[in-house]
């Protein structure tokens, strides 16, 4: 299934707030014991990065229902990620980097329910 901008959109809301929680992370964890790495920095956080972003895409289910409207499904939207300094549901940050005016929210649903619900 092709996406559509407003889909891209989101995925790319999701992605770079992804890449910014886990650099934050990396650097706070660094910071607080005092660490010193025997690689660049960069590495650790991409090797995470890809791993969490294996793990959303297992997990991610984005599809458009018969009213047009987009679906978005799964705990994955309760997954805290940082925004202006304070960590928020993925689902919150959607709602702020993207219109959601044909977006429905369904975190306490699996792909799978909510499909057989649509459908």
């Amino acid at each position: 299934m092709e996406l559509d901008s407003l889909e891209n959109d989101i995925e790319f809301a999701m992605y770079s707030a992804l890449e910014a929680t886990i650099s934050a992370n990396v650097d706070q964890e660094i910071v607080s014991k005092g660490a010193q790495l025997p690689f660049p920095k960069e590495v650790l956080v991409n090797k995470i990065i890809q791993k969490n972003i294996d793990e959303l895409e297992s997990n991610l289910y984005i599809t458009r229902g018969k009213d047009g409207k987009i679906y978005l499904a799964g705990g994955w939207l309760m997954r805290p990620l940082l925004h202006e300094g304070k960590m928020i549901p993925t689902m919150d940050y959607i709602k702020k980097a993207v219109d959601c005016t044909n977006v429905v929210f369904v975190p306490n649903k699996t792909g799978k329910e909510l499909r057989k619900e649509l459908w």
